[in-house]
């Protein structure tokens, strides 16, 4: 019961964080290319949901998550799941690098967008890896940040769909804050 009561205050803080965070933003704003040269705009995804997560090659608890993250991107989804890295931003590799590093990563099936110098970091104000944006159909934007698991990603986009679910499995994540 204890345990029970536990999870839902760490849900109801997520909730009240996401609340505080929610933006509505033009689905345009991102257009990117991934490492194998695809583009990627976000107003292609218009009234659909999309899970980004911005995370980065130094942050251990975003490489301790790849492995989720991996089989979340490979399930089907009622919604679309990419993942952003801004080569040479802060700490993070140039391109090139980061680009050899990935492809020798043991969790390395997903779709991975090149923000070049952190513009679109930087733009949505992100400040701690990982971050979860959550684009909803509606346009609107929800920011976790720190690690979520896969199951709280789909009760996300399950409450948008007006599906009612119950906390079943909720780990608390700790950020990592790039100073640079």
């Amino acid at each position: 019961m204890k345990q029970k009561a536990i999870i839902l205050l760490i849900l109801l803080g997520i909730v009240l964080t996401a609340s505080c965070s929610e933006n509505k933003l033009a689905k345009n704003d991102i257009q990117l290319k991934d490492i194998e040269e695809k583009p990627f705009k976000l107003s292609d995804y218009n009234g659909k949901n999309v899970y980004i997560r911005f995370w980065a090659s130094w942050c251990p608890i975003c490489l301790s998550g790849s492995a989720d993250f991996e089989k979340l991107s490979a399930e089907e989804n009622d919604f679309e799941v990419v993942s952003i890295v801004s080569p040479n931003y802060g700490r993070e590799l140039n391109r090139e690098d980061f680009i050899q590093w990935f492809a020798k990563q043991e969790s390395n099936d997903f779709r991975v967008l090149l923000d070049e110098g952190g513009t679109i970091a930087r733009r949505f104000g992100v400040r701690a890896y990982p971050t979860s944006f959550f684009v909803m159909k509606n346009g609107t934007i929800q920011v976790f940040p720190g690690s979520i698991p896969n199951e709280m990603v789909r009760q996300v986009f399950d409450a948008d769909n007006g599906v009612k679910t119950t906390p079943t499995d909720i780990s608390s994540g700790t950020n990592q804050v790039d100073q640079n």
